[in-house]
C-alpha cells in the first residue's frame, strides 16, 4: 500500500479504496478464521457477536447456526470426520466434499475404541447444523440471497473497530485520499455507521454505493440523507438522469406498443410498479423465507413489550385501531396473518428502506393506507406499528430485508423482463419513463451541484448491467421506433426465438454490441478479444459471450429458466436462435446496425461529455472508444470503477468566482463555456476542461438526432 501511494503521488494520483463493511465471505470456512472460530466454539468464541447469527430457539434448529450447504436431505450420512493428522488446521474436520467445517473441542475422538460415534453424531453435537440448500432456513444475515456472504454487525463498537482497524492504520499513515462504501443498506444503522466511519476517516473523501429511488409519479426521487455525513453517493443517480436525457421521448407510444406486442406489458410506470411490487412478494415469501421468519419473531417480540408500555404507542396508525390480540392458542393463524401484512408492507415500500431520518413518515403512512385498504388486517398492523416504534431489532430488520427484496425483485428480476427500452433497465434506473427534458436535467444537475458537490457521476460501473456504449446505441432506437419494429418483425419471421418475450429482450442487446465495419476496420473490437477485419468476423466471436449472457439475463429473468431450477432445452434453444442470427442473419442484423450506429456514438460522446461536465467527480470505466460496445458482467465486459481525487479534501475548495457560471446555475463555466462536440473521441478528449476543476456548465448540451 505505501509503495502503490508513493507511486500514485508521483503520478499525480489520489488513492481512494473500496471497503464492504456489509458481509464476509464465508464460502469456503476455513479461510475466514473469525468464521471458523466462531463455527467451533459458538458463543465461547470472541468473534461470535460479530456476525449476524440467528440463535433464537425458534430458528428451526434447536438454536443451531444453521448451513444451507447439502445436496439432499438425507445427505449429512455422507459426512466424514477426518482425522487432525490429514487437516491444514491439525485439528479434526468435518468435511462434506470439499467443503470443510470445524469441530469443537471435546465433541470427535475418532481414536479407535473410545466410542467417539458416527460423523452424524458428530455432528449432532456441533454449535452449527448442515441442512438441506433448498430448506427454507439460514442460521445468519446474509448478503441479498448469497449465502456465502454472511453479515457482519457494524453496530456493535467492538466489531467496528476490528473491521476498520486497517482503515484507521492507511488514515494514520495518510495512505489514501478516500474510501468508498459498499452496500451501506445492508447495515442495521447506516446513518450511524457513516458517521463513526467519517470521525476516522476525517475529511477524506467519503461516498456510498447506494442507490437512491427514482420514485414514482407521487413519490418524489430520494435524496441521500444529509444525517449520514458523507460526500456523495458513486453515481447511479447521475447514469439514470444521462441516459434519460439520450432517450427521444417522442418514441414512448410506438414502443411502449411493441414492449405490449412481445413482452407482455406496456412496460410503464404502472406496469413497472405492479411487477415490482408482485415480485417483492414472491422473493420475500420464497427467496428470503428465513428473514421473513426473523422479522416475524422480532415483531411479535417487540410488538407486546410496546404495547405492555403504551396503550396507544407514538407510530400506531389512526383512525380505529382494534383490542384484539394474538392469543397463544391461534399462533399459527396470526403468524400466517402478520407474515403476509409484513409481505404487503415490504412489496409497498417505494425504497430500498425507509428508516433514514430524511424518509422519516413513509412507514406511517403505508401502514395507514394498508390498514383502509385490508381492514381485516388491523390487528398485525397494529403489532407491527408497535415495534417499529419501539426503534430495536424489527425496525431495522424490516430495512434490511425490505433492502434486499428491492434489489433483488427489480435490479436482478424484473430489469431482465422489461423490455420496453433495454438500455434503461439499469441499476438505479427507472425503465417506466421515457426521456428528460433539458431544462429538468440543468435543475436537477444544478440542485446536486449545491447539495452534494463532491458526489460522483458514472456511466459505467462493475455493478451496470451494460456498458454505456451498449445503453448510449440502444437509445437510438426511441428515435427510429418504425424502423426498429420493422427490423424486429423481420428478424423474428426469419429467424422466430424460442421466446418472444425473451428474443425481443436479446435482439436489443445483440443490436447494442453487434460490431460495426467502422470499429472492426480500426481493430478496435474488444468483443472479439483481438483485432478482426470484418463485422462477420467479430460476429462470430462474439458468440460464446452472446450465449453467457443470454443464460444469465434469461436465468436472471426467472420466467423460462432460473439459476437453481435450469431448463436445459430452452436455454439450448435459445444459443440455437443467436447462431443463426451470427450464421445466416448477419446481413439482416449488421445492415440494422449500421444504420444506427452513428447516432450510437455520438450518443455515446454526448453522454461521455455530459459526464465530464457535469458537477461533482467523474468516473469512467476503462475509458471508452469509438466503436466499442460492452455489455455487463459476466457476460460482455464490465470492470472495476476508478475515480481521481483532486487537490486538498473539500471538491468545492480553491474554485475563483470568476470561474463560476454567469447564468448562476451552481455550476463551474469551463474556457470556452460552449464547444463543440466532434464525431471523433480525439476532438472530445483534447478539449476536456482541466482535471482540477471541479464543476462545469453544461448548458450547451443537447441531444443527438439521428436524422
Amino acid at each position: 500500500m505505501r509503495a502503490l501511494r508513493a507511486a500514485c503521488r508521483e503520478h499525480g494520483l489520489g488513492l481512494v479504496v473500496d471497503i464492504v463493511p456489509n458481509h464476509l465471505g464465508v464460502d469456503s470456512a476455513a479461510a475466514n478464521p473469525w468464521w471458523w472460530d466462531a463455527l467451533r466454539r459458538g458463543p465461547e468464541s470472541p468473534y461470535f457477536s460479530f456476525f449476524d447469527f440467528d440463535t433464537s430457539p425458534a430458528n428451526g434448529a434447536d438454536g443451531k447456526i444453521v448451513l444451507p450447504v447439502l445436496g439432499s436431505p438425507d445427505a449429512v450420512d455422507d459426512l466424514v470426520v477426518v482425522d487432525p493428522s490429514r487437516t491444514d488446521s491439525g485439528e479434526a474436520e468435518l468435511h462434506y466434499f470439499e467443503h470443510r467445517f470445524p469441530i469443537a473441542p471435546g465433541t470427535a475422538d475418532i481414536a479407535p475404541g473410545t466410542g467417539g460415534g458416527t460423523a452424524r453424531e458428530v455432528h449432532a453435537r456441533q454449535h452449527y447444523r448442515l441442512v438441506h440448500w433448498r430448506e427454507p432456513l439460514l442460521g445468519y444475515r446474509r448478503f441479498f440471497t448469497v449465502t456465502g456472504l454472511a453479515g457482519v454487525r457494524q453496530e456493535d463498537p467492538n466489531v467496528f473497530d476490528a473491521m476498520h482497524a486497517e482503515v484507521r492504520r492507511w488514515c494514520s499513515e495518510d495512505l489514501v485520499d478516500g474510501i468508498r462504501v459498499d452496500h451501506p443498506d445492508g447495515l442495521a444503522d447506516p446513518v450511524g455507521y457513516t458517521r463513526r466511519l467519517r470521525e476516522l476517516v476525517g475529511d477524506r473523501w467519503l461516498l456510498l454505493e447506494k442507490i437512491l429511488s427514482p420514485g414514482t409519479g407521487s413519490v418524489p426521487p430520494e435524496v441521500l440523507d444529509p444525517a449520514m455525513g458523507v460526500d456523495g453517493t458513486t453515481g447511479y443517480d447521475a447514469l439514470r438522469l444521462i441516459d434519460h436525457l439520450l432517450v427521444d421521448a417522442r418514441g414512448e407510444a410506438h414502443l411502449s406498443a411493441l414492449a405490449a406486442q412481445y413482452s407482455g406489458g406496456f412496460g410503464d410506470d404502472a406496469q413497472v410498479h405492479a411487477q415490482s411490487a408482485a415480485i417483492k412478494r414472491q422473493i420475500v415469501a420464497e427467496d428470503l423465507a428465513p428473514e421473513l421468519g426473523r422479522l416475524v419473531r422480532a415483531v411479535r417480540a417487540e410488538g407486546w413489550v410496546q404495547s405492555e408500555s403504551s396503550a396507544r404507542p407514538v407510530g400506531s396508525v389512526g383512525g380505529d385501531v382494534s383490542d384484539k390480540r394474538y392469543d397463544d392458542d391461534d399462533t399459527t393463524d396470526s403468524d400466517a396473518q402478520l407474515r403476509e401484512t409484513l409481505i404487503s408492507v415490504i412489496a409497498l415500500t417505494p425504497f430500498y428502506r425507509a428508516d433514514y431520518p430524511v424518509l422519516r413518515g413513509t412507514l406511517p403512512a403505508l401502514l395507514d393506507v394498508l390498514r383502509r385498504e385490508r381492514p381485516e388486517r388491523t390487528a398485525a398492523l397494529q403489532l407491527i406499528s408497535r415495534a417499529l416504534a419501539c426503534g430495536g431489532e424489527a425496525s431495522a430488520r424490516l430495512a434490511q430485508v425490505t433492502g434486499a427484496a428491492t434489489a433483488k425483485a427489480e435490479e436482478d428480476r424484473l430489469f431482465y423482463r422489461l423490455g420496453r427500452l433495454v438500455s434503461l433497465n439499469e441499476v438505479g434506473g427507472s425503465p417506466g419513463r421515457m426521456g428528460l427534458s433539458v431544462d429538468a436535467f440543468h435543475l436537477t444537475m444544478a440542485e446536486r451541484a449545491a447539495a452534494m458537490p463532491g458526489t460522483m457521476t458514472a456511466l459505467s460501473t462493475h455493478d451496470t448491467k451494460r456498458g454505456e456504449d451498449v445503453r448510449a446505441r440502444i437509445s437510438v432506437l426511441s428515435q427510429v421506433p418504425d424502423e426498429w419494429a420493422d427490423f424486429v418483425a423481420e428478424v423474428f419471421a426469419t429467424y422466430p426465438p424460442p421466446a418472444e418475450d425473451a428474443g425481443y429482450f436479446l435482439l436489443q442487446v445483440i443490436v447494442g454490441v453487434w460490431p460495426t465495419a467502422e470499429g472492426s476496420a480500426a481493430g478496435q473490437s474488444e468483443l472479439a478479444g483481438s483485432a478482426s477485419s470484418s463485422p462477420a468476423a467479430d460476429a462470430s466471436a462474439l458468440r460464446p459471450r452472446l450465449h453467457a449472457y443470454a443464460d444469465k439475463a434469461m436465468r436472471e429473468a426467472a420466467v423460462h429458466t432460473t439459476w437453481t431450477d435450469q431448463d436445459a432445452d430452452f436455454e439450448s434453444a435459445v444459443h440455437r436462435w443467436i447462431d443463426d442470427l451470427i450464421d445466416s442473419g448477419s446481413g439482416l442484423v449488421g445492415g440494422f446496425v449500421e444504420r444506427i450506429a452513428p447516432a450510437g456514438r455520438d450518443n455515446s460522446l454526448l453522454a461521455k461529455a455530459v459526464q465530464l461536465l457535469s458537477p461533482a467527480f467523474r468516473t469512467s470505466t476503462r475509458a471508452p472508444r469509438c466503436g466499442k460496445t460492452r455489455s455487463s458482467t459476466p457476460t460482455i465486459g464490465g470492470s472495476w470503477t476508478t475515480a481521481p481525487c483532486g487537490p486538498g479534501r473539500s471538491p468545492a475548495s480553491g474554485i475563483p468566482s470568476s470561474l463560476w457560471c454567469a447564468r448562476s446555475c451552481g455550476y463551474a463555466a469551463t474556457t470556452p463555456t460552449r464547444w463543440r462536440v466532434d464525431r471523433t473521441c480525439r476532438s472530445l478528449f483534447t478539449v476536456r476542461p482541466p482535471p482540477t476543476w471541479w464543476r462545469s456548465c453544461v448548458h450547451w448540451a443537447r441531444p443527438v438526432p439521428l436524422v
